[in-house]
């Protein structure tokens, strides 16, 4: 594509990557010809505690005011929103897509632990695609919320086992692989990403983690990391040698099997301790579905393949009917019967 409108825009041949000429917020769907809306699937609120800032009513307004048919939320080892979203989501007109990010422990390889040297949890983002997935992800939220070391578990991560065994109706029977593109030297890692996908069988999906809505709220998230870890603003930054390391996510919902790659910048001072979280020197606001197109170019395909994850997934919200627990009664034998016998 060599124009949008009557902005010039190209693709450098040394990098892969669309060089923007002021072409953001110009751009439509029509111009890139997507049978399928683009929809955010990996999302925190300001309820992903002390790690992001958007409040979920700013989220589905922002989602409505842009055209947005769906929106996903994805705040990390929690549900405290999920109600508030879907209500929010309702009443500007968007499809709420309910989902958790979960923290997890790499699973070992033959025995040994995976990537030894790595001593963080990786990020499993799952997505409900019934009441069954909601069920699921309460069930997965208790493991972390409900422990006694609560804060311990989320750091080292729920493990794999316990995910599998709480998986039914979020990715069953199918995965993804999500893709990020944060600047030019993620070119490299789309097409190797691409060439995973095209061997394992799955789809590729465009996926923009958002902790704010706006850059200029970037610092605030650091305000938050220095709460988290108590320590001074001035002292939020790595250790010496220390990275943030490839992030493995996966996306899932519709989806199973898929460790995601994602880019996090090598550390700098006044990134977040933790890593795992956000860095203020990493983009994560909201981009718009257009801002979306321009980064994707090349990789269209993977926009529409976010929105129809999120058009596979339903409502899975309790609706206020009565939710009986179920008797294991003899054949034949009805609750009033079995009261009566009593």
């Amino acid at each position: 594509m060599d124009e949008v409108g009557e902005r010039p825009a190209y693709v450098d041949a040394e990098d892969g990557w669309l060089a923007d000429s002021g072409l953001l917020g110009s751009l439509g769907w029509a111009d890139y010809n997507l049978a399928m809306p683009f929809a955010h699937l990996e999302v925190h609120s300001n309820l992903t505690l002390l790690g992001a800032t958007p409040s979920v009513d700013a989220l589905a307004v922002r989602a409505a005011a842009e055209g947005m048919p769906s929106l996903a939320l994805t705040d990390t080892n929690a549900l405290y929103g999920a109600v508030a979203f879907a209500r929010a989501c309702e009443k500007a007109g968007v499809r709420p897509v309910i989902g958790m990010t979960v923290t997890l422990q790499l699973p070992s390889l033959n025995g040994r632990a995976a990537l030894a040297s790595h001593d963080d949890p990786g990020q499993l983002v799952l997505l409900a695609k019934n009441p069954a997935g909601y069920r699921s992800l309460c069930r997965l939220s208790t493991l972390v919320q409900g422990s006694p070391e609560r804060e311990a578990v989320a750091a080292r991560g729920l493990r794999w086992e316990d995910v599998a065994a709480h998986r039914a109706g979020t990715f069953d029977e199918s995965a993804a692989l999500a893709l990020e593109m944060d600047g030019p030297a993620d070119a490299a890692r789309a097409s190797e990403l691409a060439a995973l996908a095209r061997r394992l069988g799955l789809p590729l999906v465009a996926v923009r983690p958002i902790y704010t809505m706006t850059p200029d709220e970037a610092p605030r998230l650091r305000l938050l990391a220095a709460i988290r870890a108590n320590r001074p603003l001035d002292r939020i930054e790595y250790e010496e040698g220390e990275e943030d390391e490839a992030r493995e996510d996966a996306s899932a919902g519709l989806w199973e099997r898929a460790p995601v790659a994602a880019n996090w910048p090598a550390a700098t001072p006044g990134n977040v301790t933790r890593r795992g979280e956000p860095s203020p020197e990493r983009e994560t606001h909201w981009l718009s579905a257009q801002e979306m197109a321009a980064r994707y170019a090349g990789y269209e395909r993977t926009l529409e393949a976010a929105g129809e994850v999120a058009a596979a997934c339903g409502p899975c919200l309790p609706d206020g009917r009565p939710i009986w627990p179920s008797l294991d009664l003899p054949q034949g034998q009805t609750p009033d019967d079995a009261l009566r016998a009593l």
